[in-house]
């Protein structure tokens, strides 16, 4: 007769063999596990979307007492050149004063000294400011050695201005959750952007603060610098509001990300602080301990709840509880700052829900038959998950055959040798890597790993980019048996988007010409290298006619005038065109001392732009000024070099026709005298250097004096007497003759 075995467990306690004991210690060993996975933050991505979606069920209007002031794509091609001239942002402190706006914090580096003409200018507009102005400074890393140092504004600047922290702190996976309150800087506290824009004075010691993203970030009212400096912005979006001067341009790279909205500029992370910090919404976050003891404690009632309630009623109630607990935490957000992680407690109800489940299931079945099913479950799902991965996954044993494969690495596979299900179906390059694995000597190690990208072909789709790892492993307990796992990923479609952004950051995306930076770049490039040329030249061209195109024809025909331009520059044989904004353009040229025939190059150019350029229902013509500028035998400051040819181009602007100018230093000292008369004027309007002279006027009949004519004067006190031919024009240019006018008026 066959022996009869004893069942499982028969031996021990009734309440050791009790459907609660069955669910208390899976339950207890899960709530373990969750437990020391959420101390360890594992569960803080899943928590970071809830948090999300309480931040959009509870979104928040942010005050309108704070602005955003945008150097955006559209300013940086308004300017024409970036770093922008200190000049720029005194333009843009003086515009916000005379606007009426409150506090303003800029989150510009101004670290380095530029001209002393420019920073003398932006510390006269920061003391115009009288201390409304706040400068950043930020901690950042000063050597390979892992020591930071502190940017902070130079002495000139910094004097005539607060300073203000502008670091934003990110987790490790670089997104936005908090912000500062202040930090310590050079032995005192400074305090951030938030905190000063909020009349918060921070601590002796650095504090942080949860920042509140159910405030709407998309309906923070948006300023361009462009529209701030062309007058064209109403007065009333910036009077009596605070000002944060940011920049979003891609360029710029002065992004993060941020929960609920994804990439935004560093600025708009600055204001969304400021307006937690307005609105009394200050985030905080409960103990890390929390979390764990509620899981435990969950554990432990999950226990006592399979004693009255089957596992398929606690199925049934646990989106109740699901629901609940969420609720309670939105609340919990909503009125009480706390953000609450809860993920894992969501998936301790969760499990322990299905552990109930499990344990009925299994008291249902006979052992044999549990471990037979759960065998093949496991081999299913294995099969599946590989089967339905997202990447490529292939495995081959010692044999070079194929053992398992995603659906994804059967399409990279050959037709002519996917039945075989050998290494033979995989694409040349990653059959090498495999075989490359295999062939690899004993003594290399246990397990091989080998990393790499390449390009593959497949069947019907053409040349696709992968990313590929293919590890290499001896099987436990059979040293002669290997098995290799190629997995890979398709990302032909995200190098395309990386060689595109960074085509757009150094080309004008319209005509496909270098930009501005680049062109700065390229002249830079040029004259460090080894094989410098002996002289090159920087012609700068300005279109004239150009806007009558736009106005009468359209923006569109403007366009298709601008990529023919460019084109035809090419046509010329320039290998350097750069279109420096607007309709200015700049060619790039080299050759040896005194071969370079300018008056030449500008006549042929001018010839060629000359030309009709065809558009729907006609044809438009345009004219061209030159302004160029010749190295001497020294390697010129790429930047001081491309201005010079702007200054030759400025110095035929007024001219008629086509015209051309050679950058001479007259030009620049014209140009400086220029600019030294324009502050002479509206300092002598101050100092009362302006009067009146005044020229009778008779009547030849009776001769009689019937009147006089009020004649403006003006008396330099180092240059004598100025003649109004010299500097009405001038006044009339700078815009001085309204102020010259009410002099006269209210003397006279």
């Amino acid at each position: 007769m066959p022996t009869l075995r004893p069942r499982k467990g028969a031996g021990l306690p009734a309440w050791l063999r009790g459907r609660p004991f069955r669910v208390a210690l899976p339950s207890l060993l899960v709530a373990c596990a969750i437990a020391a996975a959420a101390w360890a933050g594992a569960f803080r991505f899943a928590d970071d979307i809830l948090l999300n979606l309480r931040f959009s069920a509870s979104e928040r209007a942010p005050t309108g007492n704070i602005v955003f002031v945008d150097i955006d794509a559209a300013s940086l091609q308004a300017i024409g050149v970036w770093p922008w001239p200190r000049t720029i942002y005194a333009r843009i402190v003086d515009r916000l004063m005379e606007l009426g706006a409150g506090s303003v914090a800029f989150d510009v580096d101004f670290s380095a000294a530029s001209s002393p003409q420019n920073d003398a200018a932006f510390a006269a507009a920061l003391d115009r400011a009288g201390g409304y102005v706040a400068l950043a400074g930020f901690e950042q890393p000063s050597g390979a050695d892992g020591r930071t140092t502190f940017n902070l504004p130079i002495p000139s600047l910094a004097v005539v201005s607060s300073l203000v922290c502008v670091e934003i702190p990110t987790d490790s996976e670089g997104w936005i959750h908090d912000g500062l309150i202040g930090r310590r800087i050079g032995g005192a506290v400074v305090p951030s952007v938030a905190s000063w824009l909020a009349h918060i004075q921070p601590g002796d010691a650095p504090t942080s603060f949860g920042v509140d993203f159910s405030i709407d970030a998309r309906k923070i009212d948006r300023v361009s610098v462009a529209s701030l400096l062309d007058g064209s912005i109403d007065a009333a979006r910036l009077r009596g509001r605070d000002v944060v001067v940011g920049a979003s341009a891609l360029e710029l790279r002065d992004l993060f990300f941020a929960p609920r909205f994804g990439m935004i500029p560093g600025g708009i992370a600055h204001i969304l602080a400021a307006e937690t910090l307005k609105q009394g919404r200050a985030m905080r976050d409960l103990p890390p301990y929390d979390a764990p003891l509620v899981v435990l404690a969950l554990a432990a009632l999950a226990a006592l709840a399979s004693r009255r309630f089957s596992g398929a009623q606690l199925l049934i109630a646990t989106p109740a509880l699901l629901i609940g607990l969420e609720g309670a935490a939105l609340l919990l957000q909503q009125h009480g700052m706390v953000r609450a992680p809860t993920a894992a407690v969501d998936l301790s109800i969760c499990a322990f829900a299905l552990i109930t489940v499990l344990v009925d299931l299994r008291l249902r079945r006979r052992l044999l038959a549990e471990a037979a099913q759960q065998r093949d479950e496991t081999r299913a799902m294995l099969s599946q998950a590989i089967a339905d991965n997202f990447n490529g996954i292939v495995v081959l044993d010692e044999t070079r055959r194929v053992v398992l494969a995603s659906r994804l690495a059967q399409a990279f596979m050959s037709p002519a040798c996917a039945t075989a299900k050998t290494a033979a179906a995989l694409p040349p390059a990653l059959r090498a890597e495999v075989e490359a694995g295999f062939d690899a000597a004993p003594s290399a190690g246990p397990r091989q790993v080998t990393t790499g990208e390449t390009v593959v072909s497949i069947p019907g789709g053409g040349d696709r980019t992968v990313e590929y790892v293919v590890t290499t492993s001896s099987i436990e307990g059979e040293k002669d048996r290997r098995v290799a796992c190629l997995t890979f990923r398709d990302v032909t479609e995200r190098r395309a988007q990386v060689a595109r952004l960074a085509y757009l950051a150094s080309h004008d995306p319209l005509t496909g010409a270098l930009n501005g930076r680049r062109f700065v770049e390229a002249i830079g490039e040029r004259v460090g290298a080894v094989d410098a040329p002996e002289q090159l030249a920087i012609v700068s061209i300005n279109l004239r006619r150009f806007n009558s195109v736009n106005e009468i024809f359209g923006h569109a025909a403007g366009d298709a005038v601008l990529k023919s331009v460019a084109a035809r520059l090419r046509e010329a044989g320039f290998a350097t065109v750069a279109r420096l904004g607007g309709d200015n353009f700049a060619v790039a040229l080299e050759g040896k001392t005194g071969e370079i025939d300018i008056g030449q190059i500008c006549e042929t150019l001018a010839a060629r732009l000359g030309e009709p350029y065809p558009i729907a229902g006609g044809a438009v013509l345009v004219g061209a000024n030159f302004g160029a500028a010749l190295s001497g035998d020294g390697r010129p400051e790429p930047d001081r070099f491309i201005a010079q040819a702007s200054i030759a181009l400025s110095s035929v602007k007024a001219k008629q026709g086509d015209a051309f100018a050679i950058f001479t230093p007259e030009m620049e000292d014209a140009l400086r005298e220029k600019q030294g008369l324009e502050a002479d004027m509206r300092r002598g309007l101050g100092e009362g250097q302006f009067h009146l002279a005044y020229q009778p006027q008779f009547d030849l009949r009776s001769r009689r004096l019937i009147g006089a004519e009020a004649l403006m004067r003006w008396r330099h006190p180092r240059l004598g007497d100025i003649s109004p031919a010299t500097f009405i024009p001038l006044a009339e240019e700078t815009g001085v003759i309204a102020e010259l006018g009410r002099y006269a008026l209210e003397s006279a």
